[in-house]
């Protein structure tokens, strides 16, 4: 919280590839800053890269269910979504070898 008292536009950045703060949280498992972002900025949980993919596509690659399941909890569109390749959560999980992941996105 004091990053943002800091740099207010600090939510407002992106990666390279149109990474939002909540895509790299995902990617790299730390569900307290989502938690954080979805106090500060939910709808940022629901936003994509110009390729489509969401917060939970970032997670699923990674094997990152409680992330998922977090997301979830905001809106179930999150684990239907897909990307600009038709590529859902189970897709992405699946890919990576996740298969953790791919059987909780089954339940």
């Amino acid at each position: 919280e004091r990053l943002l008292q800091t740099n207010p536009g600090a939510l407002a950045a992106r990666g390279a590839m149109g990474q939002t703060p909540a895509h790299l949280a995902a990617f790299f498992g730390k569900q307290v800053m989502l938690h954080f972002i979805a106090r500060h900025s939910p709808e940022m949980l629901f936003e994509q890269t110009p390729h489509g993919e969401t917060p939970g596509h970032s997670a699923a690659a990674q094997g990152h269910t409680e992330c998922i399941l977090f997301l979830a909890t905001h809106s179930l569109s999150h684990v239907f979504a897909r990307d600009a390749d038709g590529w859902t959560l189970a897709h992405s999980a699946s890919c990576y070898g996740r298969f953790e992941t791919l059987v909780a996105l089954a339940r």
